[in-house]
């Protein structure tokens, strides 16, 4: 399911006077069975859209999901998922950063605006305003900043807002203190997934063909590619730059695939 899906299905609710809770992959650090950005919506029947990646860690989300709708209530939370102090008992060996987020009626146009940035395959900044969460923190002890210690709870919903033009993006990490914002930056995917199953496509009559060298070859050729887009990318526009280094690398890596299994036919 797509961020879209998940996007539409609050937006149904939200219309139809419900509530519901959004929950957002809003920092790893270590393995995580997501990454940032990942979305699940959960609702007042116990359904819910999207996932965080299942397994423990899902179940934790949904349980914690319901009971902060019934309650009306935000929270931002950090799970370590390995070692001798793992929250949910899992192997991963990293820590993952969940805001929920208690969305009514009166977000909906807002997330009509998110929508369409999605549909249109515009690019947007998604902010999660975090200073009531800071605020919770600075009152309440953060040496153990993970499990029940953690959790940093709110009425309502904290400030959400949608910034077409783009901004600098901030990165909740999920090993450091609590920033000033989470900035999630809406990208269209669909066309990079193209790009890149076509990659695989050209990649796999090299493999079929054994020409191993070439195969290596396109896949640290974009490799490359990426982490030079990053590095040149990132210390000028910020998170948003690895988003942006995909786009580069993705039709180019394409191509550079393509020529490679041209190369290996002519070989075989």
């Amino acid at each position: 399911m797509e961020k879209l899906d998940v996007v539409n299905a609050a937006l149904a609710a939200l219309r139809a006077g419900e509530t519901c809770e959004l929950v957002v992959v809003a920092g790893t650090a270590g393995s995580s069975p997501r990454g940032v950005g990942a979305w699940m919506a959960v609702f007042a029947d116990g359904s819910q859209a999207g996932t965080i990646g299942g397994g423990k860690i899902e179940l934790f989300a949904l349980d914690e999901a319901r009971e902060l709708l019934n309650a009306g209530q935000s929270r931002l939370v950090r799970y370590t998922m390995g070692g001798e102090n793992s929250d949910t008992g899992m192997i991963c060996g990293g820590a993952i950063c969940l805001c929920y987020l208690h969305l009514d009626a009166t977000q909906a146009p807002l997330f009509q605006e998110i929508a369409d940035v999605l549909a249109y395959r515009r690019i947007g900044d998604f902010v999660i305003d975090f200073e009531p969460f800071v605020i919770q923190a600075l009152e309440g002890d953060v040496a153990e900043y993970h499990g029940e210690a953690s959790r940093r709870t709110i009425a309502g919903c904290p400030g959400l807002s949608l910034v077409e033009e783009g901004s600098r993006v901030t990165y909740t990490n999920a090993a450091s203190e609590i920033p000033a914002a989470h900035i999630e930056t809406l990208c269209p995917e669909g066309l990079t997934y193209i790009f890149t199953a076509q990659k695989h496509l050209c990649e796999a009559r090299l493999r079929g063909a054994q020409k191993m060298g070439l195969y290596l070859a396109s896949n640290l050729g974009q490799i490359g590619l990426n982490l030079c887009a990053c590095v040149l990318l990132v210390p000028r526009i910020g998170f948003s730059g690895f988003w942006l280094s995909t786009w580069i690398s993705a039709p180019v890596g394409l191509v550079l695939a393509a020529l490679l299994a041209k190369i290996g036919a002519k070989q075989t």
